[in-house]
């Protein structure tokens, strides 16, 4: 997605519901980060593949990941990218940044460890001088007579929460680290940003930002010229029994008289409710609020996520 347009051809098709606040938003996602690290990286990293696939990270040299969550993705994403290449990622909730520091910060410490035993610095019986680097590439942690279980992923996690410790204590590991982390919110990205990156990514965030049209304007304003910005979001509410399946088996209650009708507050909270499916359910509106931003050049496709 190429270059910015005239201000004056900027409109959209999609109106949407009014903005919910900052600060819930971000104590939501605070209440959430430790389940959303436990559960939901199988399911959001189809997605995340996909928009790699399309970056053509090889040959970028500064890439910005837009609401990292817990960092899951930043490892697929450094491995896509050139050697050299500068990673940053950004996140509403501290919590989130938290496991995010913590989990580059082992990621990074592994990687140093795997290429010390190749150099022979820090081998095992082979001779080799020195000490190992920060800690081993694949660490284990006891478990009385299981200790020589291999790791589960409860036990990887487990290792990425004892980490937060040291990040709480200001240490952000930037020796070895997989990418900068920051909290930031993605309506407001920092001032000195504009046109640093040569990629932008959003891995399921922009559907959830308060302000869609405010984040896609600020991906735009740190995006270089000539450089490619890719995002997804949840898409067509019928295509999603998971997601949906809660306000149906409510509705399917309520029709056969087992539940009571809404009362005027829930039926007022429910109308002004936004649904997480609200950009993408229609593409070409999408690609509408996205051209109006000031991109050019813009695709959508679809891809399956199976959960």
């Amino acid at each position: 997605l190429s270059q910015r347009k005239p201000a004056e051809e900027k409109s959209s098709s999609v109106v949407a519901a009014p903005p919910e606040p900052v600060e819930a938003a971000r104590e939501m996602w605070d209440s959430f980060a430790v389940d959303y690290d436990k559960m939901f990286r199988l399911w959001s990293l189809p997605a995340l593949l996909s928009m790699a696939s399309a970056l053509q990270l090889s040959s970028a040299k500064s890439c910005l990941e837009v609401g990292c969550g817990p960092g899951h993705g930043l490892a697929v994403l450094k491995a896509e990218l050139a050697p050299g290449a500068s990673l940053t990622a950004t996140d509403l909730s501290p919590e989130m940044v938290k496991l995010a520091k913590a989990r580059v910060s082992l990621k990074g410490a592994a990687e140093d460890c795997e290429e010390g035993s190749a150099k022979g610095v820090g081998g095992g019986g082979g001779g080799g001088g020195g000490s190992p680097s920060k800690r081993p590439a694949t660490p284990r942690r006891k478990r009385g007579a299981a200790a020589s279980t291999p790791d589960s992923k409860k036990e990887t996690h487990e290792r990425v929460l004892g980490d937060l410790a040291s990040v709480a204590r200001g240490e952000d590991h930037q020796a070895g680290q997989l990418a900068k982390v920051v909290e930031v919110d993605a309506q407001q990205l920092p001032a000195d940003w504009s046109d640093k990156f040569d990629r932008v990514v959003s891995c399921l965030c922009l559907h959830i930002v308060p302000d869609p049209s405010a984040a896609l304007a600020e991906m735009l304003r740190v995006a270089q010229r000539g450089g490619l910005v890719a995002f997804t979001v949840w898409g067509a509410a019928k295509d999603s029994s998971m997601f949906t399946l809660y306000p149906r088996a409510l509705a399917s209650l309520r029709s056969a008289g087992q539940l009571p009708p809404p009362s005027a507050d829930e039926a007022a909270a429910a109308s002004a409710s936004r649904s997480n499916f609200h950009l993408g359910a229609d593409d070409a509106a999408l690609r509408g609020l996205v051209s109006a931003a000031g991109f050019v050049d813009v695709l959508s496709w679809h891809v399956a996520c199976v959960w």
